[in-house]
């Protein structure tokens, strides 16, 4: 099963079991804030008009406001971001895909620290917009697989 994510930050929280040995099949929809050529990396974040579907819980007892919750890396912002190699696949991507600010479609393998991209593609910014399609997808990004 492929699990839908929103939120690519929350993997960690989401799939806490995830490891080299249980990879899981992941489809990220995030928004590009930062791409670096010579590292071959891309850094996503959560498209700005999804709301926070999940919430991250201070175990260390501080200002959740003043400590801000990260997965690989944080931009100068300090808001939480996901970085992850496209090297593999930096052939195929074109440049409306890198552009800073677009919305891309990540598939491939979370084992429970890093993705391992198969593909990354440019989204239409507009599917984010319709609410009906947004609701659609937060409750896809909920879903879990039947035990």
């Amino acid at each position: 099963m492929t699990y839908l994510v929103l939120d690519p930050t929350s993997l960690s929280l989401r799939f806490p079991k995830a490891s080299e040995s249980k990879t899981l099949s992941v489809r990220i929809l995030a928004q590009v804030v930062e791409y670096d050529i010579e590292g071959a990396t891309l850094s996503l974040r959560k498209v700005p008009n999804v709301p926070d579907i999940y919430e991250t819980v201070d175990l260390n007892d501080t200002d959740v406001d003043a400590e801000e919750h990260t997965y690989n890396g944080a931009s100068s912002s300090g808001e939480s971001m996901l970085i992850i190699n496209v090297n593999h696949i930096v052939n195929e991507l074109s440049a409306d895909t890198t552009m800073v600010g677009g919305f891309v479609d990540v598939t491939g393998y979370y084992n429970g620290s890093n993705v391992a991209v198969v593909s990354c593609m440019r989204v239409d910014g507009r599917e984010f917009l319709d609410p009906k399609k947004l609701l659609v997808m937060i409750e896809m990004d909920k879903m879990r697989k039947l035990q």
